[in-house]
C-alpha cells in the first residue's frame, strides 16, 4: 500500500506541476513508532512521468 500511494502521489505531482523535478514521500505510523520514519520513496522526473530513484524501508515494517 506505501509503494501504491506513493507512487499515485509522484504521478499526481508530475501531471499538475511540471516544475517539480524531485520527491520523496516519507511515511510515519504513530501506532508503531512515534519517532521513526517508517517508509521514504523517492522519485526523480523522467520525461512527463516520475520514476523511483530509491526506496527505504524501517525494519519495523516485516514483509
Amino acid at each position: 500500500m506505501i509503494e501504491l500511494y506513493s507512487d499515485d502521489l509522484a504521478a499526481r505531482t508530475a501531471i499538475e506541476d511540471k516544475s517539480v523535478n524531485e520527491i520523496s514521500v516519507f511515511w510515519k505510523a504513530p501506532y508503531i513508532d512515534e519517532n521513526e520514519t517508517l517508509a521514504k520513496v523517492s522519485y526523480k522526473r523522467s520525461g512527463e512521468k516520475m520514476k523511483v530513484s530509491a526506496r527505504n524501508y524501517s525494519q519495523s515494517l516485516s514483509y
